[in-house]
This record gives structure tokens, C-alpha cells and sequence, in this order.
């Protein structure tokens, strides 16, 4: 440093980026470098300073200047490196740390930092290793020991993330990043009280640390404390708008309030920063798909694949995005592979989306048990029951779906039907404000409509156990927007799985799954880890003040041939599998003049089944995709422009099914082992046309064809369905209800008495 300024320059670069003056520190650098641009000391510290602005691409270029001129110096190196780490340079951050390591073998934080590389590369025994080295160098190092918890987490060593934390604190209690790592730790037992209190010491310790931020972030959305989540998560990212992580963070939040565009915009950052991370191109295909737009989702998709095949639910949102768009490329070995990895404990899989990939309900059993213990916090003890002093029994429905829904579509009429002199009805809504018809109506069926989702979960919490509640209805499920948790630290004496999640929730604290001994035939028990509570015929209510418009559109409104016999599938496109299209393009080839009715979807979609037609002999033409109609009661109407339901396996039509039968169009059927593959039997046979359910793939396809090719059979079936629309039992709403609160009232009895959850019968 011969010039006299220049050592001046970088000091006060120095110091500047120390108090926090980026911009002040760029400018002594830049005076620094005019006078000798060989200095590493003056483009470090231009590094810095451009890297706390923001300026990522030039902050790297600085740092690489620094390495290019410091290549002699271990100390100077790990440095360099940490940054270029931090800025997410991983080749040249390696290169630092290697060199620093073979000028300076006993160096124990180019170890550890050389280990936290190989954390962002998604390699964690790898960096578990170096780290051990490090400690190994230097076991009073508190850094080291942090680093370490953060790799445990990574491992899913939960415990062992705790112990290397908490040595850590031992070795130096004013570490905030142990406290952080702590938090972490212990968020991941589910001890988020627990976790709280560290990350509020990690705050106290250093205020400005934005991963204590973070930290208070992901526990806040934990309580569903989602207003100050996003202010912690902006305060977080306002501290680093580098951080990747805070900007992941921020994504998450935005994605579990529905907020998908947002989220989008957050998760674009985060990869922009991080593009090695598998995690935030995950969510943000699974924050494009909710956009409708599965194309890019799915390019997203397979860039965390690529990154990262291991990374928990990863396979299983990529299959069933894929599934969305109707693209089967790979589908059977991948399917076989999430199974297999399913078995043996190494995957993990989304509930909902794996029941419509596979029907075995033995590994659909093992899935949500996985999902409940992984995802949700560890149960609380059961609730004791109310005393059987004679008043009414008090249920709550809890459901983010209190809108218009399939859920409130089909419960509405049940809701009002309930005998108020042996019940009252709460219900618990954490979804959007509905001001709809249907919204309106349902909110009307309830003895009190409480509107909870701006509370936290302890707050509902609370609110459920005033109110005393004797059993709590879980409408929901693993479906969107639901809140599991509240029913793991339990809000009623007993619990309900019913109506809106076709399966085991797998979880301990749900007592029983409302059934019927079609979707849940005698034997399927294992599957479940709900006690099973039948009713007599199909568990589905309906609605029937569901009015079908008198007006019957042309076919040629809906791009349908004036003659020629329309086979119709409303489902979504997720549940066509290639085994059932294959049959329906048969089907087309075996009926002269036929064509497929879909519903409408994503374009990309539309453009992949036209083509899969066209590969089976098909012209693509004879795919004829519905527009959508805004009011139910003409998408009904519609619904008699088809002759007949093509139903899908494994995951079968649902509601769709129920409101096919309501518009008299006959459903066929193939029933398999797993309840969501079971529920359109269950509505056939409710129906009175049990003929109309098939057990193979053969019978399926003979049926349907004899079908189309008799038209006095079919005008038979229409008409034996017509006669028994309003007098069987599946439009029965009342009869159902009564068989329900019959259920109600023996699941109450029982403990009442003492006796433990127990299959049921309505009948009994």
C-alpha cells in the first residue's frame, strides 16, 4: 500500500461496512481500487458491501477479484469463500475453502465452512463429515457446534441437532445462532413452545439477526398466526434480502393462505438467489399449479428433481402434476418407485395426491401415517367427556370449505335437518369469507357460524373447549386450507373423519372415519386407523333442494355431435390414468359415431390427451372438452346431454358422480380396494343400479360397450334411475342424518361409559 491514502481507504471501507454503510463502504473501496486495483483487502470489502446491497452478481465479481489476489492466504481464503458461499458461488466458494485447507491443514472453519457447502449442495453425511473433522480441530469452537445442528436438522437427527445446539450454547450462551439452530430443533419435535422461547433469546441476543426473524416466522405459521408471520418474514427479508431462505420463507406462508401469486413472486426470488435449491423450485411449481398453470409448474418441478430426487413429497407432487396435465411419461416406474420407497420408510408422500396414483390402501395407511407424525405436532391426551346429564349433544364441523364447495354443496341440507332437540351444531370456518347463495345458506344451518380463520390455533383451541364440545367433525382432512393441528392438540372429547378426505388421516387422535359397509366393506379395517363408523347405505349426503335448470341445451352448444351416443367423464383430469383412457378410446373405436365428453382444463392438458387419442387410433376430434357454465343448476342440465358416466380408478368421481345420478345420467363403475376407488359403488348401490359396479379392468369395458351398443337397456337403466331419483336411499338426506346422529350418540355413549372407540353401526 505505497500510495498514502490507499491503507486509509480500506479501513474506512473497513469500518464503514462494519456500522452497516454499504453504500459509504463501496465508495472507499472504489477510491481504493483507482489507485491500486491489486489490492484483495479493498475488493473484499467492495464485496461485502455490494453483497448487503443487493447487488449479488457484482458482489461475486468482487470476491472473485479478492481470491484471484489473496491465493497465499488460508485465512484470507475461508473468507472469500464463506461469502461466495453465502452469495451462493458454490464452485468458486469450493475452490476458496479447498486451497485454504491444503495451505492450512488444521484449519478447523474452512473445514466446517467447507461443510456447509456441501449442506447447500444438498450432500449432508458429506458435510456432516467436515464438520466433525472441524469440531474435531477445535471442540471449544461454539461455531462449530452450530454448524453441525444445522446439518443434524438436515439429516432428520432431530435430537442430535438439539444436543449439538445446546453444546453450543454451553460453550458460549451469547451465540444467537444456536439459539436459532435450537429453535429449529426443537420446532422439528413439535415443541413449539419450546421453540419460541429460544428463538425470542436468539432475538434479545442479536435483534437484528434476520434468521431469528425467520425462525419467529416458520413458528408463527406453525400457530396459524398468519398476519404476524408475513410482518416477521418482511422483516426478515428488509435485514437480508439475500437470504434465499427468508424469501422461501415468506413463499410458504403465502402458499398455505392460498395466495399463490404472491407466493410466486417470493419463490422466484428465492431461486433467483438459490438456484441450487430444490425446495423452492418445488413450491413454486406446486404455487404455479394452484395458478392453473401446469406447464411451467412442471418445469419447475423437474428442475428440484434434478436437484434434489431424495427431497421429502417431492416424486408425488411431480406425478400428480403430471397426472393434471395428462402426461403418463414415465408414470408406472415412478409410481413403483415412490411404493417401494413408501414401504421401506424413505419417502414421504402427500395423502390426497398418492390416493389418486395407486389403489393400495395398505400403503395409502402407511402414507398418512408418515404425513401426520412428519407434518403435525404430537398429540395431547384425550379430552375427558361431558357428563351424560341429559343436554343436547354439541358437534362441531370444522372446514375451511364452507363456501361454494363440494363439501358445502353436499352437507348443507344435512346441517339443516339435524334434530335440534338432541343437538346442537357449531361451525368452526377457517376458510374465505363466502357471501354466496350456497356460503350464505350454510352459515345459516348452524346453531353458531364462528368465523375462526383469522385466530390462531391456540385461540380455537381455547374456543372449542368453552364451548364444550362433546364430538368434533374434521370435514377437511389432508385437503387444502385445513388445520390439522387443532384436532392433534384436540378440540373435543371425540374426533371425526368425515365427508371431505377419502382415507385414513392415519393420525391417533382422529377416534373415527364416518363409512358405509360398500366404501368400507367388512375386512378393510386394517387400512384404517379410525375405528369405522357405518351408516346403512352410501355415507355421502346430498342436497336435494339442488334444483337442475328445466331449460336442456343443444348439443351443438356444447360442440357435441346431434347424433351419435356421448359417453361423458366430468372428472378432474388428474384421475384419468392411461389403463382407463385406454379403454375409453376402445370404447370410441368399438361405437360408431361416439365421442368423450371432458370437462375443460388446462390447455397443455387438452393438447396431451388429443395426441394420446390420436396414438391409439383415435382422431382427436372425438375429444370434445366442456366450456365451463357459472350456475350448478345449468352444468346439471347439461348433464342429460350425455347417455352415459365413464367412471375413473383408482381414484373414483366423488361428487361429480352423485351429481351425475342427480341429472338422471347412469355412472358405470369399477369398484377397487381403497375407499376413495370404492365411494361411486357405494353411491350405485344407494341408488338401487348396483349392476352398474364392475370389478375389472374386462367387465368395465364390456359393460360400457354393451351399453352404447343397446339402447334399450341403457333407456332402461335411465328410467329405473328416474323413477328412484327422490325415494332412494342416496337422496335420502334425512334418513342419513338420523343414521348419523344415531353414530353421534353411541360414539358419546360409549365414552361416557368408560368404553374405547369401537367399530359402529348405525344399525346396532
Amino acid at each position: 500500500m505505497s500510495h498514502p491514502l490507499l491503507a486509509q481507504y480500506v479501513n474506512a471501507a473497513h469500518a464503514a461496512n462494519q456500522q452497516g454503510q454499504p453504500a459509504k463502504a463501496v465508495e472507499y473501496s472504489q477510491l481504493a481500487l483507482a489507485l491500486n486495483p491489486g489490492i484483495p483487502e479493498a475488493w473484499f470489502n467492495l464485496g461485502i458491501a455490494q453483497a448487503r446491497l443487493g447487488q449479488k452478481q457484482a458482489a461475486i465479481t468482487a470476491l472473485e477479484q479478492a481470491r484471484l489476489r489473496s491465493m497465499g492466504s488460508a485465512v484470507g481464503l475461508n473468507s472469500i469463500g464463506l461469502h461466495l458461499l453465502e452469495l451462493g458461488a458454490l464452485e468458486s466458494a469450493e475452490t476458496c475453502l479447498r486451497r485454504a485447507i491444503d495451505l492450512m491443514p488444521q484449519f478447523a472453519y474452512a473445514h466446517s465452512n467447507l461443510g456447509k457447502l456441501y449442506r447447500k449442495r444438498k450432500l449432508p453425511e458429506k458435510a456432516k463429515e467436515h464438520v466433525l473433522r472441524a469440531i474435531e480441530l477445535a471442540p471449544q469452537e461454539p461455531l462449530l457446534h452450530v454448524n453441525l445442528a444445522g446439518i443434524c436438522i438436515d439429516l432428520k437427527r432431530y435430537a442430535d441437532a438439539e444436543q449439538a445446539a445446546r453444546r453450543a450454547i454451553e460453550l458460549a450462551p451469547g451465540q444467537a445462532q444456536a439459539w436459532v439452530n435450537l429453535s429449529a430443533a426443537l420446532h422439528k419435535q413439535h415443541r413449539l413452545d419450546e421453540a419460541e422461547a429460544a428463538t425470542r433469546k436468539a432475538l434479545a441476543l442479536a435483534e437484528e439477526l434476520p434468521e431469528a426473524w425467520e425462525s419467529l416466522g416458520v413458528i408463527r405459521v406453525g400457530q396459524h398466526r398468519f398476519k404476524e408471520a408475513e410482518t416477521v418474514f418482511k422483516k426478515s427479508v428488509a435485514l437480508n434480502p439475500l437470504s434465499a431462505e427468508a424469501w422461501a420463507g415468506l413463499g410458504a406462508m403465502y402458499g398455505l393462505q392460498s395466495r399463490h401469486a404472491h407466493a410466486e413472486t417470493a419463490f422466484r426470488k428465492s431461486v433467483e438467489l438459490d438456484p441450487h435449491a430444490a425446495s423452492a423450485w418445488c413450491q413454486l411449481g406446486l404455487a404455479l399449479k394452484e395458478l392453473k398453470r401446469v406447464d411451467e409448474a412442471m418445469g419447475c418441478l423437474r428442475k428440484a428433481h434434478a436437484l434434489d430426487q431424495a427431497l421429502d413429497y417431492l416424486l408425488c407432487w411431480k406425478l400428480i402434476t403430471q397426472a393434471a396435465e395428462c402426461d403418463w411419461s414415465d408414470r408406472e416406474r415412478e409410481i413403483h418407485e415412490l411404493a417401494l420407497g413408501l414401504q421401506d420408510g424413505r419417502a414421504f408422500a402427500d395423502p390426497l395426491s398418492f390416493i389418486a396414483l395407486l389403489d393400495a390402501p395398505k400403503i395409502q395407511r402407511i402414507t398418512a401415517e408418515r404425513y401426520a407424525k412428519q407434518e403435525h405436532l404430537t398429540p395431547s391426551p384425550p379430552l375427558a367427556p361431558a357428563p351424560g346429564d341429559g343436554r343436547r349433544l354439541r358437534i362441531g364441523y370444522f372446514s375451511a370449505d364452507f363456501r361454494d364447495h363440494p363439501v358445502a354443496q353436499l352437507l348443507v341440507e344435512s346441517l339443516e335437518l339435524h334434530d335440534r332437540s338432541r343437538f346442537e351444531v357449531f361451525g368452526f370456518s377457517f376458510g374465505a369469507e363466502s357471501t354466496s347463495p350456497l356460503g350464505q345458506r350454510i352459515a345459516k344451518a348452524f346453531d353458531r357460524f364462528l368465523d375462526v380463520g383469522e385466530m390462531s390455533d391456540a385461540q380455537v383451541i381455547i374456543l372449542a373447549r368453552e364451548l364444550k364440545l362433546d364430538i368434533a367433525i374434521n370435514l377437511g382432512g389432508y385437503t387444502a386450507g385445513q388445520r390439522t393441528n387443532l384436532f392433534a392438540q384436540r378440540v373435543a372429547p371425540i374426533q371425526v373423519n368425515y365427508l371431505g378426505f377419502p382415507g385414513t388421516m392415519g393420525a391417533e387422535y382422529m377416534d373415527y372415519l364416518i363409512t358405509d359397509a360398500v366404501a368400507s366393506p367388512p375386512g378393510s379395517e386394517p387400512f384404517y386407523t379410525e375405528k369405522l363408523a357405518r351408516v346403512p347405505n352410501c355415507f355421502m349426503p346430498h342436497d336435494s333442494q339442488q334444483t337442475i335448470s328445466d331449460h336442456t341445451p343443444p348439443r351443438s352448444e356444447f360442440g357435441l355431435p346431434e347424433t351419435g351416443f356421448v359417453f361423458c367423464c366430468f372428472n378432474n383430469y388428474y384421475k384419468i390414468s392411461p389403463e382407463v383412457f385406454d379403454i375409453w378410446m376402445r370404447l370410441l373405436k368399438g361405437v360408431v359415431g361416439s365421442v368423450l365428453w371432458l370437462s375443460d382444463g388446462p390447455a397443455v392438458a387438452k393438447e396431451n390427451l388429443r395426441r394420446e387419442a390420436a396414438a391409439r387410433g383415435v382422431d382427436p376430434v372425438r375429444l370434445v372438452f366442456a366450456r365451463r357454465v357459472d350456475a350448478m343448476a345449468d352444468h346439471l342440465a347439461r348433464y342429460r346431454l350425455a347417455d352415459l358416466f365413464l367412471d375413473t380408478l383408482p381414484y373414483n368421481a366423488h361428487t361429480t358422480a352423485c351429481d351425475a345420478l342427480w341429472a338422471g345420467v347412469p355412472v358405470l363403475t369399477r369398484m377397487g380396494q381403497s375407499f376413495a376407488s370404492r365411494v361411486a359403488a357405494s353411491l350405485l348401490h344407494a341408488v338401487g343400479l348396483p349392476e352398474l359396479v364392475t370389478e375389472s379392468a374386462e367387465d368395465y369395458e364390456m359393460l360400457a360397450l354393451g351399453l352404447a351398443l343397446n339402447p334399450a337397456r341403457l333407456r332402461l337403466l335411465r328410467q329405473q334411475l328416474s323413477d328412484k331419483r327422490l325415494t332412494s336411499p342416496l337422496f335420502r338426506t334425512g334418513q342419513l342424518t338420523r343414521d348419523i346422529e344415531t353414530l353421534y350418540t353411541t360414539m358419546h355413549q360409549r365414552q361416557v361409559e368408560g368404553a374405547k372407540a369401537e367399530n359402529i353401526d348405525a344399525r346396532t
